[in-house]
């Protein structure tokens, strides 16, 4: 395995937390909506050091306004979908 790879995954498994999509994934403009939307893997941002990933570049452009606003509600709507399959 490379040097490069392996010290990132080190990176990732010392602090899932920080490197791991909230939302396990799951778009999040879809999870502040109150769903759980599937993901484009070029559709992302990251905020306060957190990655959230998008459905697609129009969901992303969705959760840059009023961001902070869109994250509470989908931290929120997270703790009910978030146990659900």
């Amino acid at each position: 395995m490379q040097l490069c790879v392996r010290r990132h995954r080190e990176m990732f498994e010392g602090n899932p937390e920080k490197y791991a999509p909230r939302y396990g994934g799951f778009c999040a403009g879809g999870m502040s909506l109150g769903r759980k939307t599937v993901v484009d893997p070029q559709a992302w941002m990251i905020v306060d050091g957190k990655l959230f990933m998008g459905g697609s570049h129009g969901a992303i452009a969705y959760m840059e306004k009023g961001t902070d606003e869109k994250i509470a509600k989908a931290d929120e709507n997270w703790k009910t979908l978030g146990v659900t399959n």
